[in-house]
């Protein structure tokens, strides 16, 4: 699924964040409609059945970090929370969405950010 597939369309690339006394770059900002999208890219060397299938699994050497599962998700979700969050301070007046793009070799799979991530336990 393509981003235009979802009606953003990119407007920004590589787009300096301050948040406090962190400093980042986002990948790249869309628009749809009224709300900013932050986009984070990724990309795999695996199929996109192969890369779905162990998405969720935890690191066999580290399976935690702290209370979280230590999959390939969890630290997409972190930064990309983040970097939604450094987004709506640095942009208060929008409403502010995010979303992962996983390239693989045979195509792109698209992970909108968990707001609610991560669960309480």
């Amino acid at each position: 699924m393509a981003l235009a597939d979802r009606g953003i369309a990119p407007v920004a690339a590589n787009t300096f964040l301050k948040y406090g006394s962190i400093r980042t770059h986002v990948d790249g900002v869309g628009r749809v409609n009224s709300t900013a999208v932050v986009i984070e890219l990724k990309s795999t060397t695996k199929s996109l059945a192969a890369h779905e299938r162990s998405y969720h699994q935890p690191c066999k050497t580290k399976p935690s970090v702290g209370p979280l599962a230590n999959t390939e998700y969890t630290h997409h979700m972190m930064q990309l929370g983040w970097t939604v969050m450094a987004y709506r301070a640095s942009h208060p007046a929008e409403r502010v969405s995010g979303l992962v793009v996983i390239a693989a070799h045979d195509g792109a799979r698209l992970v909108p950010l968990d707001e609610a991530f991560p669960p309480e336990s």
